[in-house]
């Protein structure tokens, strides 16, 4: 944040967002509901996003040497 200060505003928006769509998803439990009967989705389509979601976190708790060394600014990869 002190390097790039306009990473701060692309946060809050980014938060802002995101406690819009929870926000709008918890209101109703909270408030009540219409009765309108519960949805379940089907499995199928619910693959890409569990896989997705095993992806970020297998990232999010080992960086290969491979991604450590494209974001580094000696190996400038990206950049």
């Amino acid at each position: 944040m002190h390097q790039e200060p306009w990473a701060a505003a692309v946060l809050l928006v980014s938060l802002a967002v995101a406690f819009a769509g929870v926000f709008g998803k918890i209101q109703p439990m909270v408030f009540g509901s219409t009765d309108a009967p519960p949805f379940a989705p089907p499995a199928g389509p619910l693959v890409p996003v569990f896989t997705h979601m095993a992806l970020v976190l297998l990232v999010g708790l080992y960086i290969s040497p491979f991604l450590v060394e494209c974001v580094s600014p000696r190996g400038a990869v990206f950049g």
